[in-house]
C-alpha cells in the first residue's frame, strides 16, 4: 500500500490521541472520577455499616448518580461505573476501618 492511502489514517490516529490525552486531564472527567468514588464508598457505608437496603442508600445520591452501583451478590463490596466503565470505583468493607475505596 502506497504512503498516500495511509496518511489519513496516522493523521486520524493522531488527533484520536491527542483529544483522549485532553479529554483525560480535563475537569469533567476528574468529577466524574470524583462522583464514582463517592457513590461507591457511599453505599457501601450505607448498606454494609448502617445495615439499609440498597433501594434505600440510592435516595441519599443524586438522581444521575442511582444507576451507577452495581452488587455483587454475597460480598462485602460496592461498585460504581460510569462512562462505559472508563471510570469505576470499589469500595469494600473493612473490620476495623469500615467502607473503604479499593483500587
Amino acid at each position: 500500500m502506497s504512503r498516500k492511502r495511509w496518511l489519513p489514517f496516522i493523521g486520524l490516529g493522531a488527533l484520536a490521541a491527542v483529544g483522549v490525552g485532553l479529554w483525560g486531564g480535563s475537569g469533567p472527567v476528574n468529577y466524574l472520577s470524583m462522583g464514582v468514588n463517592f457513590a461507591a464508598k457511599q453505599t457501601c457505608s450505607c448498606m454494609h455499616i448502617a445495615g439499609r437496603t440498597l433501594e434505600s442508600c440510592q435516595t441519599d445520591l443524586p438522581a444521575e448518580g442511582q444507576g451507577l452501583i452495581h452488587l455483587t451478590p454475597g460480598q462485602d463490596d460496592v461498585r460504581a461505573s460510569a462512562a462505559f466503565g472508563l471510570v469505576s470505583a470499589r469500595a469494600k468493607r473493612d473490620p476495623v476501618k469500615g467502607c473503604v475505596l479499593t483500587p
